[in-house]
């Protein structure tokens, strides 16, 4: 897989490092989105509001999907083998689906 980024933009987080999970608080009151490794929350959420729960899933994933967005921005469909006919339709879906990854990463600030 060819890369477009330098191995160290690649590797140098801006972020707190994942991975990162989801807990409840002492009380039970709170959920926390927090590393690992780590007691201290990167943020919180009440653990009985709608959604709350989904949300600071969604969250606690942020550094795995961050880390899938970028290898499906620097994949090129050029690299697999494949028919002629193959390739240029999936060099297409290849270019907006890189679009798509590359705007989010843009969004995250990756």
């Amino acid at each position: 897989m060819s890369s477009t980024r330098s191995q160290s933009e690649m590797t140098e987080a801006k972020h707190t490092p994942g991975p990162w999970i989801t807990d409840r608080t002492v009380d039970e009151n709170k959920l926390a989105v927090r590393p690992k490794n780590s007691p201290f929350a990167i943020c919180v959420f009440e653990a009985f509001v709608k959604n709350s729960e989904a949300n600071a899933r969604l969250i606690a994933a942020a550094p795995d999907l961050l880390e899938a967005l970028k290898q499906i921005a620097d994949f090129h469909i050029g690299d697999c083998p494949a028919a002629v006919e193959e390739v240029d339709f999936a060099k297409n879906i290849n270019r907006e689906i890189r679009k798509i990854a590359s705007a989010a990463l843009l969004k995250a600030g990756a």
